[in-house]
Protein backbone atom coordinates (compact mmCIF):
# COMPACT_ATOMS: atom_id res chain seq x y z
CA UNK A 1 0.00 0.00 0.00
CA UNK A 2 1.09 3.48 -1.08
CA UNK A 3 2.59 5.69 1.61
CA UNK A 4 0.00 8.51 0.37
CA UNK A 5 -3.10 6.52 0.83
CA UNK A 6 -5.22 7.82 3.62
CA UNK A 7 -5.61 4.32 4.74
CA UNK A 8 -2.00 3.59 5.32
CA UNK A 9 -2.50 3.60 8.84
CA UNK A 10 -4.13 0.43 8.99
CA UNK A 11 -1.91 -2.23 9.07
CA UNK A 12 -3.25 -4.23 5.79
CA UNK A 13 -1.13 -6.19 3.38
CA UNK A 14 -0.72 -4.59 0.07
CA UNK A 15 -3.46 -6.13 -2.14
CA UNK A 16 -6.09 -6.29 0.11
CA UNK A 17 -9.37 -5.16 -0.44
CA UNK A 18 -11.05 -2.45 1.10
CA UNK A 19 -14.63 -1.80 1.57
CA UNK A 20 -15.65 1.56 3.46
CA UNK A 21 -19.39 2.82 5.00
CA UNK A 22 -19.37 6.45 6.71
CA UNK A 23 -22.34 6.92 8.81
CA UNK A 24 -23.02 7.47 12.38
CA UNK A 25 -23.32 4.87 14.66
CA UNK A 26 -26.49 5.04 15.85
CA UNK A 27 -29.51 3.01 15.30
CA UNK A 28 -30.72 4.02 11.98
CA UNK A 29 -27.65 2.90 10.60
CA UNK A 30 -26.73 -1.14 10.13
CA UNK A 31 -23.32 -1.57 10.62
CA UNK A 32 -24.40 -4.58 11.91
CA UNK A 33 -25.02 -6.59 8.23
CA UNK A 34 -21.69 -5.05 6.88
CA UNK A 35 -19.86 -6.74 10.11
CA UNK A 36 -21.25 -10.20 9.81
CA UNK A 37 -20.74 -10.45 5.80
CA UNK A 38 -17.18 -9.59 6.74
CA UNK A 39 -17.25 -13.18 8.74
CA UNK A 40 -18.09 -14.58 5.04
CA UNK A 41 -15.86 -12.72 2.85
CA UNK A 42 -11.97 -13.95 2.31
CA UNK A 43 -9.34 -13.16 4.70
CA UNK A 44 -8.06 -10.40 2.00
CA UNK A 45 -11.46 -7.82 2.41
CA UNK A 46 -11.14 -5.49 5.05
CA UNK A 47 -13.56 -3.38 6.28
CA UNK A 48 -13.28 0.27 7.79
CA UNK A 49 -16.05 1.90 9.46
CA UNK A 50 -15.83 6.07 9.58
CA UNK A 51 -17.73 7.67 12.56
CA UNK A 52 -18.91 7.53 15.82
CA UNK A 53 -21.64 7.55 18.15
CA UNK A 54 -23.58 5.47 20.57
CA UNK A 55 -23.45 2.29 19.00
CA UNK A 56 -19.87 1.93 17.62
CA UNK A 57 -19.00 -0.50 21.53
CA UNK A 58 -22.07 -2.41 20.56
CA UNK A 59 -20.37 -2.98 16.89
CA UNK A 60 -16.45 -3.43 18.29
CA UNK A 61 -18.10 -6.09 20.53
CA UNK A 62 -20.30 -7.88 17.14
CA UNK A 63 -16.85 -7.57 15.14
CA UNK A 64 -15.27 -9.05 18.19
CA UNK A 65 -17.70 -11.97 18.24
CA UNK A 66 -18.32 -12.68 14.91
CA UNK A 67 -13.98 -13.13 14.82
CA UNK A 68 -13.34 -10.22 12.09
CA UNK A 69 -12.24 -7.71 14.78
CA UNK A 70 -8.45 -7.76 13.08
CA UNK A 71 -10.05 -6.57 9.81
CA UNK A 72 -12.69 -4.34 10.68
CA UNK A 73 -11.42 -0.82 11.53
CA UNK A 74 -13.00 1.73 13.60
CA UNK A 75 -11.55 4.83 11.72
CA UNK A 76 -13.85 7.68 13.83
CA UNK A 77 -14.68 10.94 12.99
CA UNK A 78 -12.55 11.63 9.97
CA UNK A 79 -12.01 14.96 8.05
CA UNK A 80 -10.10 13.24 5.16
CA UNK A 81 -13.81 10.65 4.12
CA UNK A 82 -13.47 12.09 0.09
CA UNK A 83 -9.84 10.53 0.12
CA UNK A 84 -11.16 7.62 2.30
CA UNK A 85 -13.86 6.52 -0.25
CA UNK A 86 -11.36 7.24 -3.54
CA UNK A 87 -8.96 4.49 -1.41
CA UNK A 88 -11.44 1.94 -1.22
CA UNK A 89 -12.08 -0.26 -3.65
CA UNK A 90 -16.57 -1.21 -2.33
CA UNK A 91 -18.47 2.18 -0.74
CA UNK A 92 -21.54 0.43 1.37
CA UNK A 93 -24.24 2.12 3.18
CA UNK A 94 -26.32 -0.29 5.54
CA UNK A 95 -29.07 0.98 6.69
CA UNK A 96 -32.56 0.51 8.28
CA UNK A 97 -34.45 3.58 7.16
CA UNK A 98 -33.01 6.96 4.82
CA UNK A 99 -33.78 9.92 3.72
CA UNK A 100 -32.34 11.72 0.85
CA UNK A 101 -28.61 10.20 1.66
CA UNK A 102 -25.86 12.84 0.86
CA UNK A 103 -23.39 10.40 1.82
CA UNK A 104 -24.79 8.03 -0.98
CA UNK A 105 -24.44 10.63 -3.33
CA UNK A 106 -21.10 11.17 -2.50
CA UNK A 107 -20.22 7.50 -2.33
CA UNK A 108 -21.58 7.09 -5.54
CA UNK A 109 -19.42 9.34 -6.81
CA UNK A 110 -16.16 8.42 -6.33
CA UNK A 111 -16.12 5.38 -9.01
CA UNK A 112 -16.39 2.33 -7.19
CA UNK A 113 -19.21 0.00 -6.39
CA UNK A 114 -21.48 1.37 -4.22
CA UNK A 115 -24.13 -1.28 -2.62
CA UNK A 116 -26.96 -0.70 -0.38
CA UNK A 117 -29.77 -2.06 1.66
CA UNK A 118 -32.86 -1.88 -0.31
CA UNK A 119 -35.17 0.69 2.25
CA UNK A 120 -36.81 3.82 1.47
CA UNK A 121 -34.63 6.49 0.84
CA UNK A 122 -31.11 4.46 -0.38
CA UNK A 123 -33.86 2.77 -3.17
CA UNK A 124 -34.71 5.89 -4.53
CA UNK A 125 -31.02 7.14 -4.91
CA UNK A 126 -29.40 3.74 -5.67
CA UNK A 127 -31.56 1.67 -8.11
CA UNK A 128 -30.56 1.40 -11.63
CA UNK A 129 -26.80 2.86 -10.89
CA UNK A 130 -25.16 1.07 -7.85
CA UNK A 131 -26.51 -2.45 -5.96
CA UNK A 132 -29.16 -3.04 -3.86
CA UNK A 133 -29.09 -6.37 -1.01
CA UNK A 134 -32.13 -6.87 0.94
CA UNK A 135 -32.28 -4.91 4.41
CA UNK A 136 -30.50 -6.88 7.29
CA UNK A 137 -29.01 -9.58 4.81
CA UNK A 138 -25.76 -10.35 5.17
CA UNK A 139 -25.43 -13.43 2.90
CA UNK A 140 -26.76 -11.68 0.06
CA UNK A 141 -24.24 -8.61 0.60
CA UNK A 142 -21.19 -10.58 0.20
CA UNK A 143 -22.86 -12.50 -2.64
CA UNK A 144 -23.40 -9.16 -4.39
CA UNK A 145 -19.14 -8.21 -3.25
CA UNK A 146 -18.03 -11.71 -4.20
CA UNK A 147 -20.13 -11.60 -8.28
CA UNK A 148 -18.49 -7.69 -8.62
CA UNK A 149 -15.14 -9.08 -7.50
CA UNK A 150 -15.58 -12.12 -9.45
CA UNK A 151 -16.22 -9.81 -12.86
CA UNK A 152 -13.73 -7.31 -13.59
CA UNK A 153 -16.51 -6.17 -16.61
CA UNK A 154 -19.67 -5.89 -13.91
CA UNK A 155 -17.13 -4.22 -11.45
CA UNK A 156 -16.25 -1.32 -14.02
CA UNK A 157 -19.74 -1.04 -15.37
CA UNK A 158 -21.47 -0.58 -11.34
CA UNK A 159 -18.41 1.62 -10.80
CA UNK A 160 -19.27 4.01 -14.10
CA UNK A 161 -23.03 3.88 -13.53
CA UNK A 162 -22.50 4.91 -10.21
CA UNK A 163 -20.39 7.72 -10.91
CA UNK A 164 -22.94 8.85 -13.93
CA UNK A 165 -26.08 8.62 -11.25
CA UNK A 166 -24.55 10.42 -9.03
CA UNK A 167 -23.66 13.48 -11.22
CA UNK A 168 -28.09 13.96 -11.66
CA UNK A 169 -27.28 15.37 -8.20
CA UNK A 170 -24.97 18.13 -8.77
CA UNK A 171 -26.24 21.13 -7.36
CA UNK A 172 -26.14 23.05 -10.39
CA UNK A 173 -28.76 20.41 -12.03
CA UNK A 174 -30.83 20.24 -9.32
CA UNK A 175 -31.25 23.91 -8.60
CA UNK A 176 -32.14 23.78 -12.97
CA UNK A 177 -34.54 21.08 -12.22
CA UNK A 178 -36.29 23.01 -9.57
CA UNK A 179 -36.09 26.23 -11.89
CA UNK A 180 -37.64 24.78 -14.77
CA UNK A 181 -40.37 23.41 -12.60
CA UNK A 182 -41.74 26.81 -11.30
CA UNK A 183 -41.33 28.21 -14.63
CA UNK A 184 -43.79 25.15 -15.53
CA UNK A 185 -45.94 25.73 -13.34
CA UNK A 186 -46.11 29.82 -13.71
CA UNK A 187 -46.90 29.46 -17.05
CA UNK A 188 -50.28 26.93 -16.19
CA UNK A 189 -51.15 30.03 -14.67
Amino acid sequence: MSKNTPLRRERIAPGSRKIIMVAGFRWEKDQDTLIKAMAHLPENFHLFLVGDGVRRKECEALAAHTGVAERVHFLGIRSDVPALLHAADYVVMSSHFEGLSLSSVEGMSVGKPFLASDVDGLREVVKGAGVLFPHGDADSLTNEILKLEKSPELYRSVAGSCRIHAAEFDIHKMANKYFEQYQSFLSHE
